[in-house]
């Protein structure tokens, strides 16, 4: 219970918008390369615009139905979002760092962990909870991709250090 009300959720039918949302994708991706191998290596140029403009349609027509929240949920929401998604890159470079993993690695733990779904937290809003629940997950998921472009644009401007100390990473893997 969370702010006076309970909420029912089919615990069954959520895992399996989970597993639509996040393990179907990945799973016809596999069988995709697998099978079609040449098709998907001539495509993998144009793959991330297809993502980008995927992912900005949904996002464009959840925030077009949703817009009087979207608009009433203020800096407040967007500062929040912003010190989560920050607080993530610092955090997972840092693990990454403190058990040794090399440069390379370091940026790519980085990057997964600020980078989290929002994507799914606003496929999982909009089936199972109120329209107000949704403005969060899209503003994340906006910050996300504006802030992981933004990252990954500086550190490709950035070389590796090739002599970082990797000594405990190798040693735990």
């Amino acid at each position: 219970m969370l702010g006076g009300e309970a909420v029912n959720v089919s615990m069954s039918a959520m895992c399996m918008s989970i597993v639509n949302v996040i393990l179907v994708p990945i799973l016809l991706g596999f069988l995709c390369n697998k099978f079609f191998s040449k098709a998907v290596q001539k495509s993998l140029d144009g793959l991330p615009l297809l993502s980008v403009v995927a992912l900005s349609l949904i996002i464009g027509g959840i925030v077009g139905k949703n817009s009087e929240l979207f608009m009433s949920s203020g800096l407040l929401l967007v500062v929040a979002v912003g010190i989560h998604n920050m607080s993530g890159y610092l955090l997972g470079y840092l693990v990454a760092k403190s058990v040794g993993m090399e440069e390379a690695k370091r940026r790519t733990m980085s990057i997964e962990v600020g980078l989290q779904s929002g994507a799914l937290a606003t496929s999982l809003a909009t089936q199972y909870f109120s329209p107000m629940t949704v403005i969060p997950g899209v503003v994340a998921s906006v910050y996300h991709a504006i802030s992981g472009a933004l990252l990954s644009n500086y550190w490709s401007n950035k070389s590796l250090d090739k002599n970082s100390d990797n000594k405990l990473y190798k040693e735990v893997v």
